[in-house]
């Protein structure tokens, strides 16, 4: 944080995020992810950089509320996965798999 790195303080909550979670702490995972979908949130410049790891931050940060059982949360980040993911899909046929994985979380939260 010190050394004003974004993108790295992202990686270093991912793998924090991913770490809570592979021992069952969703909630503290879904804190960390959220705040690592906040740092690319405020890197994207709306023309593309960080696209991707954005919307996989949001992606992730969804799945890890839906495992902390906090569903009304995960509303808006899977929305927004969803939403970017389009953007990406229609630019990128690879990004097709990860836009269908968005939409079934987002269907899951009815």
């Amino acid at each position: 944080r010190t050394l004003g790195d974004k993108p790295g303080l992202a990686w270093a909550l991912n793998n924090l995020a991913f770490r809570y979670s592979a021992a069952g702490k969703a909630a503290d995972a879904a804190v960390a992810q959220k705040e690592v979908r906040d740092i690319y949130q405020a890197l994207f410049d709306g023309g593309g950089a960080y696209l991707p790891q954005l919307a996989e931050a949001a992606l992730v940060l969804a799945k890890f509320l839906i495992s902390a059982n906090q569903h009304a949360e995960a509303k808006q980040p899977a929305q927004q996965a969803v939403d970017l993911y389009e953007r990406l899909a229609a630019a990128d046929p690879g990004y097709a798999p990860r836009l269908q994985e968005a939409k079934e979380v987002r269907a899951r939260l009815g």
